[in-house]
């Protein structure tokens, strides 16, 4: 059975990931409204960190080698098809230009980055298996690399991006949840981290709230937004198909350079193909179900 979803992150996952569409100059509109100048990845760091950490014990039972890729391969998986498409479009981008800097990965460098920190994260918690000195060490390591993302040298190294706001979500997860008499404060500081997210996304902002918004707003969010019941399969679908937004960037990015230059073509491809991956993803989940079905039926005995 499939593990029911917070509804509330699935939509937030959809506002940043529609905002990162738009920062990158797919969306028809370009106003200077929703521009963070790409601070929307940082969400999706704090949150995968915070949603790792609560997985780590599914990878602790095999060879450290196989649970590595077990790891990994439902990492990629999860992924899915837009996941491979994004990738398959920017290889396709690198032979019609013949780019000298070939990179595979291009908009999905978050991928790359978060794959490589999950790998460390996973290697140190074998070594470590003390939650106190495991959290303890994710603790100097969130604190050593925020220090050097704030240096200028390597504020745009997407490593010094990944690095220090994984391992503040993976912090956040261990924050015990509030007892439920107290939903009045856990529905008081949602709406505050809301309301800080939304004065960042809006309006210009300084260095020091950039910071703010990556070691406090975003984690307080998260934290919050998972002690809020929350179901609605609108919410959901959206949810569902963020991940495809931004990953077929790659292909409006793409089409873009080879003369298609309307946004609004731009961003309907992308919704298209984000809809169309998420189609195929269900009908596949809905076959496997139903075999499943079939296989636990009792089979008729010729006999009786």
């Amino acid at each position: 059975m499939e593990k029911k979803k917070n509804s509330i992150i699935e939509l937030l996952r959809f506002i940043f990931a529609m905002n990162v569409v738009k920062n990158h100059g797919y969306f028809p509109y370009q106003g200077s409204l929703f521009s963070p100048e790409g601070i929307s990845v940082e969400f999706f760091f704090v949150l995968s960190g915070f949603l790792f950490a609560m997985s780590l014990k599914k990878y602790e039972d095999r060879f450290i080698v196989k649970d590595a890729l077990i790891m990994y391969k439902d990492k990629l998986l999860r992924l899915g098809i837009p996941f491979f498409v994004g990738i398959g479009f920017n290889v396709l981008y690198a032979v019609t230009f013949k780019t000298s800097d070939f990179n595979v990965w291009v908009y999905l460098w978050y991928v790359e980055d978060m794959l490589i920190v999950f790998g460390i994260f996973f290697l140190l918690r074998r070594i470590f298996k003390n939650d106190i000195v495991f959290f303890s060490i994710i603790f100097a390591i969130a604190v050593g690399s925020s220090v050097v993302h704030a240096m200028p040298s390597f504020r745009s190294w997407g490593f010094f991006r990944a690095l220090p706001a994984i391992s503040i979500g993976m912090l956040t997860s261990k924050l015990p949840k509030l007892d439920p008499k107290y939903k009045p404060m856990v529905l008081v500081g949602f709406s505050v981290a809301c309301l800080a997210v939304l004065r960042i996304l809006l309006f210009e902002f300084s260095f020091a709230e950039e910071e703010v918004l990556d070691v406090v707003i975003y984690p307080a969010l998260i934290y919050f937004a998972f002690q809020i019941d929350c179901s609605n399969r609108v919410l959901d679908y959206l949810g569902a198909i963020s991940f495809g937004l931004y990953a077929f960037q790659s292909v409006a990015r793409y089409m873009r350079d080879v003369g298609y230059q309307n946004r609004w073509l731009q961003f309907a491809v992308i919704l298209a193909c984000a809809v169309a991956a998420d189609l195929i993803k269900r009908l596949i989940v809905y076959l496997k179900t139903r075999r499943k079905a079939q296989e636990l039926l009792p089979q008729n005995n010729p006999s009786e």
